[in-house]
C-alpha cells in the first residue's frame, strides 16, 4: 500500500507542473473567476493579443471584417484530474475528483467579444 501511495504521489508531481504551466505561468491562478476577469479583461482596453497571452489559443473563434468578433474558452484543469484519476485507479487508490474538487470541463464557458481587436464584452456561462 505504501508503494502505491508513493507511486501516485510521484505521478502527481509532473501533473501539478503541467497545470502551473497551463495557467500561463501564473502559478495555477483560476482565470475563470469574476475577480480575475474584471482585473484582466477591460472592455475597450484589452487587446485580442493580450487575451491570447492570458488564455492561449481559443477553443472556438468567430472572425469579423476587422479581426476577431468572438472567442470562447473552457477551463482545462480537468484533463489533469482525469489523468490523475486514471493513475490512482491503476494503483487501486480511487478517483482523484474527490481530492481535486474538479468540475466537468464543459461546466462553463467564457465568451469574449471583440470590436476592432479590443475586448468589447465578456460573459461566463455555466452549462
Amino acid at each position: 500500500m505504501t508503494r502505491r501511495m508513493l507511486a501516485a504521489l510521484l505521478l502527481s508531481i509532473p501533473l501539478a507542473a503541467c497545470q502551473t504551466l497551463q495557467g500561463g505561468g501564473t502559478g495555477g491562478e483560476d482565470k475563470f473567476t469574476a475577480a480575475y476577469l474584471q482585473t484582466h479583461l477591460k472592455p475597450g482596453v484589452t487587446t485580442s493579443e493580450q487575451v491570447r497571452q492570458l488564455y492561449g489559443k481559443p477553443d472556438t473563434t468567430q472572425e469579423g471584417p476587422n479581426g476577431p468578433s468572438m472567442w470562447t474558452y473552457r477551463p482545462r484543469n480537468t484533463a489533469n484530474a482525469d489523468l490523475l484519476s486514471s493513475a490512482m485507479g491503476a494503483f487501486g487508490l480511487g478517483a482523484a475528483s474527490s481530492l481535486t474538487g474538479a468540475a466537468p470541463a464543459d461546466s462553463y464557458t467564457l465568451f469574449i467579444h471583440f470590436r476592432n481587436n479590443k475586448v468589447s464584452d465578456y460573459s461566463l456561462s455555466q452549462i
